[in-house]
């Protein structure tokens, strides 16, 4: 499987046996529970989580509080960043009103609350105006980024 050849780097144009494979993929997952799952588990519980690696970091993908959520690592353990979707309700009033004062006809059609490895939280409103998608970021107390 090629999309799996991709995903762990493996150099198609030599290929490898499949046991060299599934020992690329095992070494994989035994680096993530080595150096992320305590933190994983310390801040997101028992969550199930998709894992993917991408550029020497991690990317685990799952569910919190029933929300659509994204964590990624660095191969040492540390949180670089962490996404998770929220409703509309729960981005700051500053950041609504100004979307409703500049967007009076969109509709915000994602919301997500972001965390970097300082604990910066930000938030973006995804809108959908008449033909395009618009994406505004927010500091925590809703004053725009961009």
């Amino acid at each position: 499987n090629y999309d799996l050849l991709d995903k762990f780097k493996v150099n198609k144009s030599y290929p490898e046996s499949k046991d060299d494979v599934c020992e690329r993929i095992s070494d994989l997952f035994k680096n993530i529970n080595n150096y992320i799952s305590i933190d994983f588990i310390k801040n997101y519980g028992d969550a199930k989580a998709t894992w993917r690696e991408t550029d020497g970091n991690y990317e685990a993908s799952f569910k919190l509080i029933g929300m659509p959520s994204t964590v990624w690592y660095d191969s040492t353990g540390l949180r670089l960043k962490y996404v998770v979707d929220i409703k509309e309700d729960q981005l700051p009033a500053i950041a609504r009103s100004y979307i409703d004062r500049n967007y009076p006809k969109a509709k915000i059609v994602r919301a997500q609350k972001w965390t970097d490895d300082k604990k910066v939280n930000t938030f973006q409103a995804d809108l959908k105006l008449t033909a395009e998608t618009k994406s505004l970021m927010f500091t925590s107390r809703g004053d725009l980024i961009k």
